[in-house]
């Protein structure tokens, strides 16, 4: 009891900055589109900082004085390092594309997959026996564009299964011959995606578009491509 009245000053401190570094990594880990390890670790600074000169403050039995020097120095660097960190990862979750294919699972759960028309259509997970894995992932940032994309190779047995899967819904259905007429609601991805090889059986299935406020400059589309030369199948989804 002794100990904690003496220094409930430094402990409280002390814990503060323990429940900030476990704010970031829960935020980290339920509800950001990846991994910030570089915000951990800036969380995890003010944390040995403090720990080493509450040591030396214990150890030494320093006066009250200096260990308030010690208290208020920390804090400004705890203030510093929180507004750093802040902008830091807000900056990069909206405005930073992500590649990497292990973080799908995760970005499908924070936009709430199963309730989001414009990503429903999205596998829940990306098969085991994909090849040639392909993810970008790009957040709305300011006026920009949202848009997501997935593309993979498959065994011929279970692309031709997906594309009788996805003509049972009745969707609309576009060849290559038909893709001119559609041009303002295709992507420029998923044409160059099907003119590679220009296979007469290449088809994509547009799931739906729209144009905002009835103009060409904002809109949406999304649907999936299905590629017959190399079994390759994209699903896109753009929000503009």
């Amino acid at each position: 009891m002794e100990f904690i009245k003496k220094f409930k000053g430094n402990i409280l401190i002390l814990a503060i900055f323990l429940i900030a570094l476990i704010s970031v990594i829960f935020m980290n880990i339920f509800s950001t589109r990846y991994i910030h390890y570089i915000n951990i670790i800036i969380a995890i600074v003010p944390v040995i900082l403090y720990s080493v000169s509450f040591y030396i403050a214990v150890k030494q039995d320093k006066i009250v004085k200096w260990t308030r020097f010690s208290n208020l120095f920390n804090l400004v660097i705890f203030l510093s390092l929180t507004v750093i960190n802040f902008t830091n990862m807000s900056f990069k979750e909206s405005s930073v594309k992500v590649e990497n294919p292990k973080n799908y699972k995760r970005i499908l759960k924070l936009y709430k997959h199963d309730k989001n028309d414009m990503i429903k259509h999205f596998p829940n997970q990306i098969p085991k026996n994909a090849k040639e894995i392909k993810f970008s992932e790009h957040p709305q940032f300011l006026i920009g564009e949202a848009e997501m994309y997935l593309t993979y190779e498959l065994s011929k047995s279970d692309f031709n299964e997906l594309y009788e899967n996805f003509k049972k819904d009745n969707y609309k259905s576009i060849n290559l011959n038909d893709i001119k007429n559609e041009e303002k609601n295709i992507p420029s991805e998923v044409k160059q995606f099907l003119s590679q090889y220009k296979n007469e059986k290449d088809m994509l299935f547009l799931i739906d578009s729209q144009e905002y406020n009835n103009s060409e400059d904002t809109g949406k589309s999304y649907g999936i491509a299905f590629n017959f030369d190399n079994n390759r199948v994209m699903y896109w989804s753009e929000n503009w």
